[in-house]
């Protein structure tokens, strides 16, 4: 997986300058950032990782899901329906740049709180299985 200095290797330029391509476009001549757009389509790199700038900035944008504490997380996970409920959760997590973090139930509101950024109850009418 490309990397930012990758790109500014590629195109000739310092990181600040490739930097400031997806950063700070404006502060870059045109002709320079086509050169940076160019080296970064053909390495493949997507643009800055919102995930990481949000770790580099201390903070941590995660949706935490909590399974019922009776249920326990491993047969949260073993559950056919909660696997896809899951899948749904982390794939709109990822078109948000936030993390999925699974908090066991026993953890209280608490362990949930300082973890995420946000989060969901499961209160189901049945246990799994």
């Amino acid at each position: 997986m490309a990397r930012l200095i990758d790109v500014a290797k590629a195109a000739g330029v310092s990181r600040g300058t490739a930097s400031n391509v997806y950063n700070n476009p404006e502060l870059v001549r045109p002709k320079l950032r086509q050169k940076v757009e160019a080296a970064a389509r053909k390495l493949g790199y997507l643009g800055p990782d919102p995930k990481g700038r949000l770790l580099r900035a201390g903070k941590f944008n995660g949706i935490g899901v909590m399974p019922p504490s009776d249920w326990g997380v491993a047969d949260s996970l073993r559950n056919p329906v909660f696997d896809l409920f899951l899948l749904g959760v982390g794939e709109a997590c990822d078109e948000i740049g936030a993390n999925l973090v699974i908090v066991p139930g026993r953890t209280g509101n608490n362990g949930i709180k300082h973890r995420t950024s946000g989060r969901l109850h499961l209160w189901p009418g049945r246990a799994p299985g």
